[in-house]
């Protein structure tokens, strides 16, 4: 007699599911983005910037998304604990 494994069902769902699509969407652009945000300093270096001029640039982005980061962690503790504004009421 032959095993025989019970149906998974496991492709079933995600066409129905939009979670399941928006998680593909984003897996796909987040791996869009990852290379060239890894070797912007080589891309820049032979478009003939300065190695300071980069590094200046890479620290301002780095001072400047500090406050945005903790603003936008901020907000979203705040979302999460009050609601959107339309659900209050």
């Amino acid at each position: 007699s032959t095993y025989c494994l019970p149906p998974s069902r496991l492709l079933e769902g995600i066409l129905s599911h939009k979670s399941f699509i928006l998680l593909v969407a984003s897996e796909a652009l987040n791996f869009l983005t990852a290379f060239p945000s890894q070797t912007y300093t080589s891309w820049w270096t032979l478009n003939g910037w300065a190695q300071s001029d980069i590094r200046l640039f890479a620290l301002g982005i780095a001072v400047i998304s500090l406050p945005i980061l903790m603003a936008t962690f901020a907000l979203l503790q705040r979302m999460s604990v009050w609601g959107p504004w339309a659900m209050r009421d």
